[in-house]
């Protein structure tokens, strides 16, 4: 039985490119929400996209969907620097808001954002969607169950390739007054957020970057490595770049390889856009190794359903705001510890030092 439209929530998406695409695709296919209007200023991608989920309006300007009182939620799938002053609208204008990651350029930026949905009491999330999907799930799932006991160590990896929007100088990508910095602010937030979700809070970052690949002037680092220590006593290493344009990995490469691997004291995890998507080795000398396809963990699949059901009360979210801000806050120690040549703590980073 269809819904009744007063159950319906009415989304605005704001930004019809890649990423907007790739949400508007499974809001399309979920009951109980619908993509009633978008805002996009590039003419032929708002077409594009209106047309093909039939969307009934269409703003160049993103200021006429925020002030559209028939949205619900407004989706941000727009460079980094207009994340603030959208979430910061929509929450004034009574908007629930869903943002793309990472959550702001900056910490100031994300630190406002937060403070905006603390003063107006809308929800605001973060679309960290990689504790959404099924083998980081189970890893974090084995982890908690301590089926490798007390993590130690873990490695993780964003191998991407974005060189030709880090080599051209008019695009946003990478630059740091749109983005916020390069590659890791942008997908590394993805992997710091992981570490977090499996470590806990961090405590320190020693992190260096640079341009290696790309020789557009006006961007920041295509590569990037950093050690996080975690207060769990944990430690973590990074390797993140937007320059393989020709990696080995994953079999069928599209674009990101992405990887993390946890060990215990008791046992170790691999968790993986490849296949198998989870590894397990244990102590008792057993060994597991799962493909998407046999991972039931009981945690949603679909962020977009996950937050209209947090949006109605209906669950608890599994990634928040403040997520997005404590990844922020790591990303700041980490671009003042590539700056300075030094290890920077948390501490210090929230104390304003």
């Amino acid at each position: 039985m269809a819904k009744a439209q007063s159950d319906v929530l009415r989304i605005g998406m704001v930004g019809a490119g890649f990423v907007g695409e790739y949400h508007a695709q499974d809001i399309s296919k979920l009951d109980g929400q619908e993509l009633v209007a978008i805002a996009e200023p590039v003419e032929g991608l708002r077409n594009q996209c209106a047309a093909r989920f039939s969307v009934r309006r269409a703003y160049a300007g993103w200021e006429d969907l925020v002030a559209d009182q028939r949205v619900d939620v407004v989706y941000i799938c727009t460079p980094n620097d207009l994340h603030l002053p959208i979430a910061a609208a929509a929450m004034e204008a009574g908007k629930d808001v869903v943002c793309e990651k990472p959550l702001a350029r900056n910490l100031a930026d994300a630190r406002a954002m937060v403070e905006k949905a603390r003063q107006t009491g809308r929800k605001l999330f973060v679309t960290f969607n990689r504790r959404f999907e099924p083998g980081f799930q189970q890893a974090k799932q084995a982890i908690e169950a301590g089926m490798i006991g007390r993590p130690f160590l873990a490695l993780t990896t964003f191998i991407g390739n974005e060189f030709a929007r880090m080599s051209d100088p008019n695009s946003w990508k990478g630059t740091k007054e749109k983005s916020g910095g390069g590659v890791l602010i942008d997908n590394g937030s993805h992997m710091i957020d992981l570490l977090r979700w499996y470590l806990g809070d961090a405590a320190a970052v020693t992190a260096w970057g640079r341009r290696l690949v790309t020789t557009a002037q006006n961007k920041e680092e295509d590569t990037a490595t950093a050690i996080v220590e975690f207060e769990s006593g944990a430690v973590g290493e990074f390797c993140f770049t937007f320059g393989a344009r020709y990696s080995v990995w994953p079999r069928n490469y599209v674009g990101a390889a992405i990887r993390t691997e946890i060990y215990g004291l008791e046992g170790s995890i691999r968790a993986c856009n490849d296949s198998p998507a989870f590894l397990m080795a244990q102590s008792d000398g057993s060994h597991t190794a799962l493909e998407q396809s046999d991972i039931s963990t009981g945690m949603p699949r679909s962020l977009h359903a996950h937050f209209a059901d947090c949006i109605r009360g209906k669950a608890k979210p599994i990634v928040t705001a403040q997520d997005g801000l404590a990844v922020a806050e790591i990303c700041e120690a980490a671009y003042r510890s590539m700056a300075q040549g030094r290890r920077v703590t948390i501490a210090e980073v929230r104390a304003g030092q």
